[in-house]
């Protein structure tokens, strides 16, 4: 819901496609990145006790929980979490986003 709104109440600041970028789409994306971000680590702090039940170790950071994800793979699961990762990811990099 909050990276929903996020986007929803960015998005007149990504130009269409084929448009030059402005400075104002490139701070959206930044916000946007920061709010992922935030909202992974908020994910990564409360799975903490489970960590282990994925091969990583308490003191885990995001980072290594995505690094960890990639090298699964699990963008590639046929399920609702396969689905919502490869939406996120769809969306990682500036061009995604300016694009969505």
């Amino acid at each position: 819901a909050e990276l929903e709104a996020f986007l929803r109440g960015h998005c007149a600041a990504v130009p269409e496609e084929d448009r030059e970028q402005s400075h104002e789409a490139f701070a959206a994306y930044t916000g946007y990145e920061e709010l992922v971000h935030g909202i992974f680590a908020d994910f990564v702090e409360s799975s903490r006790r489970n960590l282990h039940l994925v091969g990583l170790g308490d003191e885990a950071s995001a980072e290594a929980v995505v690094a960890a994800l990639r090298a699964e793979k699990a963008s590639h699961r046929p399920d609702l979490p396969g689905q919502r990762l490869r939406a996120l990811v769809a969306i990682a990099s500036y061009e995604e986003f300016a694009a969505e």
